[in-house]
């Protein structure tokens, strides 16, 4: 799709976007979901101190006992855990701790999705562990 400017942008597939429909490009739309995940992991670390790694962690031990998982069942087994800080908001600051599984290695996406309970049935990613 050509912008206003005439340069290429990216588009949701079979969807117009831009400004003369006032929806966001697909790149546009990931940019601010980079900063929702941002906002609410800095959040969640001002509430609980190292929240991020304490979470990381948590996900690295759940890993390491499950074959596969989604990340809405980590966060469940999360509120479980009595031991477990929950800084509010925190299910979105989630999404940082998952991000950087995936860049260390520690998780890969299987390729499978299952509709996600909470979000009217969108996919979610099932993950596994590397072993």
């Amino acid at each position: 799709m050509q912008s206003n400017s005439g340069t290429m942008t990216e588009s949701l597939p079979g969807l117009p976007s831009g400004p003369q429909t006032g929806l966001p490009s697909l790149s546009e739309a990931r940019a601010a979901a980079e900063r929702g995940m941002t906002l609410a992991a800095e959040k969640a670390n001002r509430q609980v101190d190292g929240w991020t790694t304490i979470a990381y962690d948590f996900l690295k031990s759940y890993a390491a006992r499950e074959e596969q998982f989604t990340g809405f069942i980590v966060v469940a087994a999360s509120k479980l855990d009595k031991t477990f800080p929950q800084p509010t908001k925190g299910d979105k600051a989630w999404g940082v701790v998952f991000r950087r599984a995936l860049n260390e290695g520690l998780i890969v996406k299987t390729g499978r999705r299952v509709p996600h309970p909470k979000r009217h049935g969108c996919p979610a990613d099932v993950y596994e562990a590397v072993a």
